[in-house]
């Protein structure tokens, strides 16, 4: 008799185990994805999202080549476009010709944005810095992205300066137009993915 009764509370025992509380699943979101369902990253404004872009690394990168200047180190390799840049170049006093070698001046030897190369060319760079000018509108997207619709210029150095003509000049004196895509960050605030040209944009 008493194993009976022993056989019942164990079975008693193992019935009130099988009812308890269901354990939990352990949770497969990372911690962005539930800061991001939890409060989804406020757009910025216009200023925001200039000061964003301004300070962007691929803001920065944006057609960098364009602050850049290649120079033939024979005037025989000269053509009608080189040969004006380079004469713009020597009035500022940067070259001087010598015979059919164009030479750099002490100021241009002893600044590092003069680059000699061995085949003959001489890279200058940069001539310019790009200045973001305004952010005219920003759009939501259906992947929840935004795009920055922008303004900016190139800012001449000293040496961009002395091109007075030309196609160096027609980049410098335009206002550019181009696209910034910006994402959610993992701080809930927002970073600049890439900038890209406007469709309707024209490029001297």
């Amino acid at each position: 008799m008493k194993s009976l009764q022993a056989l019942a509370a164990c079975l008693c025992l193992i019935l009130i185990a099988s009812c308890g509380p269901a354990e939990e699943e352990p949770s497969t979101m990372t911690a962005a994805q539930e800061t991001a369902t939890a409060a989804p990253a406020v757009p910025p404004d216009s200023g925001e999202a200039k000061k964003l872009i301004a300070d962007s690394a691929a803001f920065s990168d944006y057609q960098f080549t364009n602050a850049s200047y290649s120079l033939p180190l024979k005037r025989s390799r000269f053509n009608e476009v080189t040969r004006k840049g380079a004469e713009e170049l020597r009035a500022a006093g940067w070259i001087r010709f010598e015979g059919d070698d164009v030479v750099l001046e002490p100021k241009a030897e002893t600044d590092r944005r003069w680059l000699v190369r061995p085949n003959g060319f001489v890279d200058i760079v940069p001539i310019a810095k790009k200045e973001l000018t305004e952010v005219s509108s920003i759009v939501p997207q259906a992947d929840g992205n935004l795009k920055a619709n922008l303004c900016w210029q190139w800012i001449p150095n000293e040496i961009g300066s002395a091109f007075k003509s030309g196609l160096v000049r027609e980049r410098i004196d335009a206002m550019h137009c181009a696209i910034a895509d910006l994402q959610p960050a993992e701080d809930a605030g927002w970073e600049v993915l890439l900038v890209e040209p406007a469709p309707t944009a024209t490029e001297p």
